[in-house]
């Protein structure tokens, strides 16, 4: 590679005389804040890395963009302690993620990671039993080594949100 072309290239592009190189393109996307990617009144999930909520996600509509770094939220099914309304908080960027796509999925086998919507949001388990009895799937929730029985259409294929793009069983 020639790095005084390469230099040049650069000068140029910088100086308003060319068009800038791909890399350069490729560099910048990755230095836009995280903020970019939402929009006041997006809806999204929620983690909370607090003990007891770890490996759940919880629906929230984003009310304020607060800076680079968070967000204010309302959330879906979560109220405040004395129940009068949905709860309202602010949430670092990085600790939310878009809505998951919908996977249309009947059937899980034996094993499958899967996220269960129960207790107001999605938590994260494994199958360990197909057998159930009425189309019941037998969920264990390693994190807090406990066990729920829920039926298909409460349960969607797990999905992780990495590097701006879900990664995992996409159908």
């Amino acid at each position: 590679m020639d790095v005084k072309g390469s230099c040049r290239g650069i000068m140029a592009w910088r100086f308003g005389l060319l068009r800038p190189p791909i890399y350069v393109l490729l560099l910048l996307l990755t230095l836009v804040p995280a903020m970019a990617r939402y929009s006041v009144g997006d809806v999204v999930e929620v983690m909370f890395p607090e003990p007891g909520f770890i490996g759940s996600y919880f629906l929230a509509t984003i009310i304020y963009l607060l800076g680079d770094a968070e967000v204010y939220i309302e959330f879906h099914q979560l109220l405040t302690p004395t129940g009068s309304r949905l709860l309202r908080d602010v949430i670092r960027v990085e600790h939310i993620r878009p809505l998951a796509p919908f996977i249309a999925r009947m059937e899980y086998g034996l094993y499958d990671l899967v996220d269960v919507f129960v207790n107001d949001g999605w938590w994260t388990g494994r199958v360990i039993d197909v057998s159930g009895v009425d189309g019941y799937y037998e969920i264990f929730f390693e994190m807090y080594n406990e066990v729920s029985y829920n039926v298909n259409y409460e349960m969607r294929p797990h999905l992780d949100w990495e590097n701006n793009r879900w990664v995992g069983f996409l159908g």
